[in-house]
């Protein structure tokens, strides 16, 4: 088992909400290690091909119609899927955060606990982090001796 106190912080997320969260994470992770489990779903990566399907946008109401048995736009669907995973990896890179990529279709406890035994063994290999180091003191100032 772990515990997690030892861990730092778990954001777990779909990161499918809108933008502005970057910089809030980047900044946090300056401080304290941060792993985000990237939640996702089989059936948002992949269309299946059932025909004429109706797409609305449930904050705009905007429709789409779309013939899901066209193999073009299944293809172009997964493609755009696996640009967006691949946008959302740099971005939490840039932001210094590790990531554990989890399916729904995937048992979270047991593949968590591997990820962050995995991840402890690969940090104690490695030597300290920022975040291990001991909180920076500034030495005693003597005034003995000096120049008035």
């Amino acid at each position: 088992m772990f515990n997690l106190h030892s861990y730092g912080h778990l954001l777990m997320t779909d990161f499918l909400a809108a933008g502005g969260w970057e910089r809030p994470l980047a900044r946090l992770s300056l401080r304290h290690e941060i792993v985000a489990v990237h939640v996702t779903d089989p059936r948002e990566s992949s269309i299946p091909n059932v025909g004429i399907v109706t797409f609305e946008d449930p904050e705009t109401g905007r429709q789409l119609t779309v013939d899901t048995g066209s193999g073009r736009l299944r293809a172009r669907f997964e493609e755009a899927a696996a640009e967006q995973h691949e946008a959302l990896r740099e971005t939490l890179r840039r932001c210094r955060v590790d990531v554990l990529p989890i399916s729904t279709e995937e048992d979270l406890i047991p593949r968590l606990a591997h990820f962050l035994a995995t991840r402890r063994a690969l940090r104690s290999a490695r030597g300290p982090h920022r975040w291990d180091a001991p909180a920076a003191t500034t030495p005693p100032t003597s005034t003995q001796g000096a120049p008035r």
